[in-house]
């Protein structure tokens, strides 16, 4: 996991735009059960091979439930989002890693670079995929922005984009508002299950919840301003390999432990999946196929997969 990362603008300022859990540094609190995997000091941006994780058929709409979704033997996001990497190459710009997956698993490894920007603050970054075995899985890069502490003071632009679909179920009970397996073609008018729309290009909300949406046939860009800093971020990647974007809008919703209604962070993940439902969902049918929208890679053996994005921070 990437993160923290403080980024020099040209006027002198340091700013540090990544998302930390607030537990991520803390001691767990007695009687408590630690967090494990990426949830234990989750922070930043890491890459989900396979993205998601199965849910239970009960929590999701109708023609959801059907698509088989069973638990499997990853853990969320996969391996490489819940286990050590090794650094295999550094230098004073650039940093290269490696994790080697079980042998039970069709992936053999993943590598991944991280190097400086040269001419504006950022980073570059790549991502490579060995498989020993011809399959097919949703692919994920999970880069978590912070919000700022008042309402309204993040503002989401997304680029351009095909249509929108909010999450097939109740992501939270008690703290998801948006109507399910709802379509929409702008961020600023999202549909609510009690009708009428929400804005959400403007973050965080002024109440708790937690909601997640995609956004299908995208240009390959989000800019993010924060108004009350003074920074904008700019993510960019290849949407011909990663054709859709998950916000995930984590904005106090999720009142039990280690979350304890303290987590404001905006995923903005570049995907070819379902969702984040897991492999299942992803590679068989499900609704969005009909729709036009790719939701899983196929990778081969001999056949190396590797995408390129890159994160910039600029003055605002």
């Amino acid at each position: 996991m990437l993160g923290p990362v403080e980024f020099r603008l040209p006027d002198g300022r340091n700013v540090q735009p990544f998302d930390i859990f607030p537990w991520a540094d803390e001691p767990t609190p007695h009687g408590e059960v630690p967090p494990t995997g990426l949830m234990a000091r989750g922070r930043g941006e890491w890459p989900c091979v396979p993205f998601g994780y199965p849910r239970p058929a009960e929590a999701l709409a109708p023609d959801w439930a059907a698509c088989g979704m069973t638990p499997g033997d990853d853990p969320p996001h996969g391996y490489g989002a819940n286990a050590p990497w090794t650094v295999t190459d550094r230098s004073a710009d650039a940093i290269a890693l490696e994790i080697a997956y079980p042998e039970t698993s069709p992936i053999v490894a993943l590598r991944r670079w991280i190097a400086g920007s040269h001419g504006e603050p950022g980073l570059r970054l790549a991502l490579e995929i060995e498989v020993r075995r011809a399959c097919r899985l949703p692919i994920g890069l999970h880069p978590t922005f912070r919000m700022p502490g008042a309402p309204g003071g993040l503002t989401v632009a997304p680029g351009r984009f095909a249509f929108g679909m909010t999450w097939p179920g109740d992501l939270e009970p008690g703290a998801s508002r948006l109507a399910m397996a709802s379509r929409f073609d702008s961020l600023a008018a999202v549909p609510l299950r009690v009708g009428g729309r929400i804005d959400l290009t403007r973050l965080p909300l002024p109440e708790p919840v937690e909601e997640l949406v995609l956004l299908c046939g995208v240009d390959g860009h989000v800019a993010l301003r924060n108004e009350h800093e003074g920074y904008a971020v700019r993510l960019a990647w290849d949407p011909v390999v990663l054709p859709s974007c998950v916000l995930w809008i984590s904005n106090g919703g999720r009142t039990y432990w280690p979350w304890n209604g303290r987590h404001y962070g905006l995923g903005v993940e570049p995907v070819c999946a379902a969702f984040d439902l897991g492999v299942d969902a992803s590679v068989r049918d499900n609704p969005l196929k009909p729709l036009g929208v790719p939701t899983a890679v196929a990778l081969a053996p001999g056949a190396v997969w590797r995408t390129e994005y890159a994160i910039s921070v600029i003055p605002a």
